[in-house]
């Protein structure tokens, strides 16, 4: 399926109604919002179907006249291999938009209006998933948060065998000042109880596989264990100024910083991922969970964790957002 067919798909499941019109290299999406209507004009120049600067502009006439005086948005974007192939199709037509096949870059006028933005994230969010499929080569997710829960149950279970390895592996504030910092890292993978190991697996892997398939691998990896660090780094400093020293482990930060990300995305109306809402009420619950339900909740970590995934994710979509702006 061409990228332009896919893109018309990714739109239709966003609300717009799909209309094919007299030529077979231009498509109409339509969208009525509240106060107006959104026209995406979408031209293919891919393959030589006879798009020239007459087709073009007739369809777009073609646009005015159907909508008449109503209050109409119409955006071009073009779909092209080399940008060179634009100019002689869209002639003096202002504020374009061009997506780069073969780079999966889009270009669009910097001055667009409020109204627009939305639409440009939808773009940005499908060239992203677009480059993840492309470099993983496989649709599936969940590897990593899959793997992230296998290795905190194993380090469960070993600790259940050799219970010194809590001792030396969780948060314990006068360690860290004595200078064992790795514990900042360690106890994120440790557990007190099979309870609290459950709620933060739980939450994890249907979070997780969320998130991976919305990232990346290996952003979803950063993100999650720079969270942990983050909410670990954020108990030690509430210690420090409150004069309350006390132990802790569990992933719970790090599940935070993922709980974090969502809550980004979900706020830019750009998650572009389908998922049971069922599926995500069942993860917040469990988060929500081992937050209310079991003592000696570290509520700084939660608190650090979420706040470093929130910015962490802002950081990685602007990252993204850049490079794909080319």
């Amino acid at each position: 399926m061409k990228l332009s067919e896919q893109y018309t798909d990714y739109l239709r499941k966003r609300g717009y109604t799909i209309s094919k019109t007299a030529h077979p290299g231009i498509t109409e999406c339509i969208r009525e919002g509240s106060e107006d209507i959104t026209v995406v004009q979408l031209v293919d120049l891919t393959e030589d179907v006879g798009t020239d600067n007459e087709v073009f502009v007739n369809q777009t006439n073609e646009i005015a006249a159907t909508f008449g005086d109503e209050p109409v948005q119409v955006v071009s974007l073009f779909f092209v291999n080399d940008m060179k192939d634009v100019v002689p199709v869209a002639g003096d037509t202002p504020g374009f938009w061009v997506i780069i096949v073969d780079t999966l870059q889009i270009a669009t006028p910097d001055d667009i209006g409020e109204e627009l933005k939305e639409l440009r994230d939808f773009s940005i969010d499908f060239l992203m998933r677009q480059r993840q499929q492309g470099e993983s080569g496989d649709t599936k997710p969940a590897k990593a948060a899959l793997a992230l829960v296998i290795i905190n149950a194993a380090a469960f279970v070993v600790s259940l065998l050799y219970p010194d390895i809590v001792k030396y592996g969780m948060m314990d504030y006068d360690r860290v000042s004595q200078g064992e910092m790795y514990r900042l890292f360690t106890a994120m993978f440790l557990h007190g109880s099979i309870e609290h190991i459950v709620s933060n697996m739980v939450s994890l892997y249907v979070m997780g596989s969320l998130m991976e398939e919305k990232m990346g691998t290996v952003r979803f990896v950063v993100l999650y264990l720079l969270s942990g660090i983050i909410g670990n780094v954020t108990s030690y400093c509430y210690e420090m100024f409150s004069g309350n020293h006390y132990t802790s482990v569990g992933a719970s930060g790090a599940v935070y910083g993922v709980l974090g990300a969502i809550v980004l995305f979900s706020l830019m109306k750009s998650i572009g991922i389908e998922m049971s809402k069922k599926r995500l009420a069942l993860a917040i619950i469990f988060c929500v969970y081992s937050s209310v339900a079991m003592p000696g909740i570290d509520y700084a970590a939660h608190f650090g964790g979420f706040a470093g995934g929130f910015a962490l994710a802002f950081a990685f979509r602007q990252l993204a957002h850049d490079s794909l702006s080319g």
